[in-house]
């Protein structure tokens, strides 16, 4: 079966009533699948009808974010979400300005997993989401692998070898072996390997240092992403930052509330 060209004309009503006609109205009028419309609507560079308005509503907001309607509803009201109630067909509803939405998640990063934020879904982003997403990739993948994935030979080979050369800290190998030193020390027990790694300096914490830890802090980074960077143990960086103020959410420092 061909596939039936696009006019321009086909097009022109597309654009117009994007955002305006249900998917399914817009397919019906044009004699098209619903996919088809979806496929085309892609390609003319056309937002998700659901969010083509710089305003969104709390629902629709909860399901760009994956988080439920109650998280969102308790962001309002325990960490000042702004929001602003609108008319539409004649009900009152909630809705969230999108700029003054950025502008409060860059101060509560730690709140949203942007991992699971599809790119763009909400408009155009600031700089940081970029590497807040990526942050937030590397963390759940640390967490998911640490828990599920089972030791190879191999790994177990490395991970013997790293401790007989006795030159790495527990950042250092849990860097190398791409697993959380939780997940290196209870291996370590595991196997009954009586060498350990290096004891990392955790008392002295250079200004440069102390820059770096709050730099990724606000960042989003794990505490592991962190302490391989500066050369501590995970464990050390968290009681110095616990020092500073800081408090934890799965192992990710919250930045905004050292601030507060």
């Amino acid at each position: 079966m061909m596939k039936r060209t696009w006019t321009a004309e086909d097009i022109h009503f597309l654009r117009d009533a994007w955002g305006t006609l249900s998917l399914h109205s817009i397919a019906n009028r044009l004699n098209r699948s619903v996919s088809a419309v979806r496929n085309r609507a892609n390609r003319e560079g056309l937002r998700d009808p659901r969010f083509i308005a710089d305003v969104l509503t709390i629902n629709q907001l909860s399901r760009a974010l994956c988080v439920s309607y109650s998280v969102v509803m308790k962001w309002i009201n325990r960490f000042s979400l702004p929001i602003e109630t609108r008319v539409f067909v004649a009900h009152e509803v909630k809705t969230v300005d999108m700029s003054k939405f950025w502008k409060w998640a860059e101060f509560h990063k730690s709140l949203i997993d942007f991992s699971k934020v599809e790119p763009y879904l909400l408009g155009p982003e600031p700089t940081w989401v970029k590497t807040r997403r990526q942050a937030d990739s590397i963390r759940d993948w640390r967490i998911k692998r640490s828990l599920t994935d089972a030791w190879t030979r191999e790994e177990d080979r490395k991970l013997q070898n790293l401790l007989i050369l006795q030159r790495f800290t527990y950042p250092e190998i849990a860097f190398r072996l791409r697993r959380s030193e939780e997940a290196i020390k209870r291996r370590i027990y595991f196997l009954g390997i009586k060498a350990r790694p290096v004891r990392a300096n955790n008392r002295f914490y250079s200004a440069e240092e102390l820059s770096t830890m709050t730099s990724m802090a606000e960042n989003g980074q794990c505490l592991e992403e962190i302490a391989s960077r500066i050369g501590k143990s995970a464990r050390g960086v968290r009681d110095k930052m616990e020092r500073m103020g800081y408090k934890f959410k799965r192992g990710v420092p919250l930045f905004e509330e050292a601030l507060s």
